[in-house]
């Protein structure tokens, strides 16, 4: 099942994620390639957001954590915990400072700074 599909900002690439636990990259035009396939969580990814540079994205889901992935040297940057339940919901700040909010379960939401030690 795929629950979750967000465009690049230039529009060149997508990404689609869901119950597998896996973040698929896919080039938008000709034969719709898979590019690449990003591997992290321990559960269904609920939602993603690419930041608006085009080279992160921001993914939440069903094992209690935010991500936060290069899609550039396609790697894992940072994996966010501090919800007590399923994150539901996620989303970065279109510009100024790295931020990323996200919402859970557990009837928090959260603002997480980037630019903060790893969690």
């Amino acid at each position: 099942e795929v629950f979750t599909v967000k465009f690049s900002p230039d529009g060149e690439s997508f990404a689609t994620a869901g119950f597998d636990k896996k973040l698929f990259l896919w080039r938008t035009y000709g034969e719709c390639e898979n590019y690449s396939v990003l591997k992290g969580h321990a559960n269904a990814i609920l939602e993603l957001h690419w930041a608006s540079d085009g080279n992160t994205i921001f993914s939440c889901g069903a094992d209690k954590t935010v991500q936060v992935w290069d899609a550039l040297s396609l790697t894992r940057i940072k994996k966010i915990k501090g919800h007590e339940s399923i994150v539901n919901t996620c989303c970065c700040t279109r510009r100024g400072q790295d931020m990323v909010a996200s919402g859970a379960d557990d009837a928090t939401s959260k603002v997480w700074d980037m630019r903060a030690p790893r969690r």
